[in-house]
């Protein structure tokens, strides 16, 4: 193997470690070395295709990095990215973010420059792929993230259901929307998804995706109506924590959640998640953050009145109200001390009182043309709103926010930058959004 190696050229390197990660090769660190270390040698003479494959390789085998290596690698493929082929420049880009490169956004910027000039030939799985990448790196571009989204849109009908399930799984943690991408997608998503090999991991990303945006339409009540005759014993837990949680935003929010298909999946997959118990869901790494989700799916489910009241197994619903006491109490210092920054501010012209709702923490302001009073919630621009279109409340902020504007007659929402000037400043603010929340009454 060794003097293999020494005479082999890039392409041939290249091509081995390929072939033992497709074949799904037990790693063996000291002949990985080998290889790697020879293909470094040799990168002068590497196409952009034998770079390509080895990033994707190494990424797929796991391969503990080697910033110094990684570098060599990645530097070589930019400065070849114009002559890359897509499915060469999004190999790059999934083994970038698959091996958690520390995020360059100069050699980022080229890579996918360079990919976007091609996307009219790209493959769906290239489009899906560069959209993920892009949205484990939380890199954003307005420009950019449109013309990929629309290439993948207009390809939908030679995609497949991962491809089309990745993309707005991309889209939607980029904090990205539109109507029209979004519903080509599921739409084409719905054709195909009955011969997916992962019908429940498509289905609960889209749903989930759509969710986190507030899209709701025909195609996505469709896509439910299939989820509800499927065999959920097959979901991962995850699967079943996002379908659930995709339901109680659109529910909470006035998008769909309350149509019959909607009603009827979020029926079938809380039995399902019961009928795993805590034994089902403590089994994966990341289960706190499905016992969060389960926590407000069950609320939401109980103030709606669905059939069956959400979650029946007492030591399940236990394990999830904790788990969410726990993440609430885990940022409680942070927002407590915002709200303490309002109530401050607001200090002789209205009486404040912090209170949490469902585990977010607002002010409450009493006021007499108003029963239940005010609630002002203070927002993170970076994280409760989309990108595109502007200004739109998103994800999980907007089931909170939902949950809260239940418990006053209005709810005012400021954002955390405007907070940021003297307390004369932050008292305008302030006293400027309750001003027009009364002239909406």
């Amino acid at each position: 193997m060794e003097q293999c190696i020494s005479t082999a050229k890039p392409q041939e390197l290249s091509n081995t470690l390929w072939a033992l990660a497709t074949l799904g090769w037990h790693r063996d660190d000291n002949t990985l070395t080998k290889l790697v270390t020879a293909m470094v040698q040799r990168i002068s003479t590497a196409t952009p295709q034998a770079l390509s494959n080895t990033l994707w390789a190494l990424a797929t085998l796991g391969w503990h990095r080697d910033d110094s290596t990684l570098t060599k690698l990645v530097t070589a493929m930019v400065q070849r990215s114009s002559t890359g082929k897509p499915q060469e420049l999004s190999n790059t880009l999934w083994a970038l973010a698959t091996l958690g490169w520390h995020r360059d956004d100069s050699t980022l910027t080229k890579l996918v420059t360079a990919m976007v000039q091609r996307s009219s030939t790209a493959t769906p799985q290239a489009l899906s792929n560069t959209l993920w990448a892009l949205g484990q790196f939380d890199w954003y571009d307005a420009g950019t993230i449109k013309a990929l989204a629309a290439a993948i849109a207009q390809s939908s009908s030679s995609a497949k259901p991962q491809d089309m399930s990745n993309a707005l799984q991309a889209l939607g943690s980029l904090r990205w929307y539109d109507a029209a991408v979004y519903s080509q997608l599921v739409g084409g998503l719905l054709q195909k998804i009955s011969r997916d090999n992962k019908p429940g991991q498509s289905l609960s990303n889209a749903l989930f995706s759509c969710a986190l945006s507030s899209h709701f339409d025909s195609s996505v009540d469709a896509l439910a109506a299939w989820g509800s005759q499927q065999d959920l014993q097959q979901w991962n837990e995850q699967e079943v924590s996002n379908t659930l949680f995709a339901w109680a935003m659109l529910t909470a929010t006035g998008k769909g959640g309350d149509t019959a298909s909607m009603r009827s999946l979020a029926q079938q997959v809380f039995k399902e998640a019961s009928s795993r118990g805590v034994s089902g869901f403590s089994a994966r790494s990341d289960w706190a953050r499905d016992m969060g989700k389960l926590a407000s799916d069950h609320w939401e489910a109980q103030h709606v009145g669905l059939p069956g009241g959400g979650l029946s197994d007492s030591k399940l619903l236990q394990a999830a109200e904790e788990h969410q006491a726990e993440r609430v109490k885990s940022i409680s210092k942070e927002r407590s001390r915002i709200t303490r920054k309002v109530a401050a501010a607001l200090q002789g012209h209205y009486e404040v009182q912090a209170a949490l709702v469902h585990g977010y923490h607002v002010l409450q302001v009493p006021h007499p043309i108003c029963p239940r009073g005010f609630v002002i919630a203070v927002t993170q621009r970076d994280h409760d709103y989309l990108c595109h279109p502007a200004g739109q409340v998103y994800g999980k902020a907007a089931l909170r926010m939902a949950q809260v504007k239940r418990r006053c007659d209005v709810l005012v929402l400021c954002d955390e930058s405007e907070l940021s000037g003297s307390i004369e400043q932050q008292r305008g603010v302030l006293l400027d959004r309750l001003k027009e929340a009364m002239l909406e009454l």
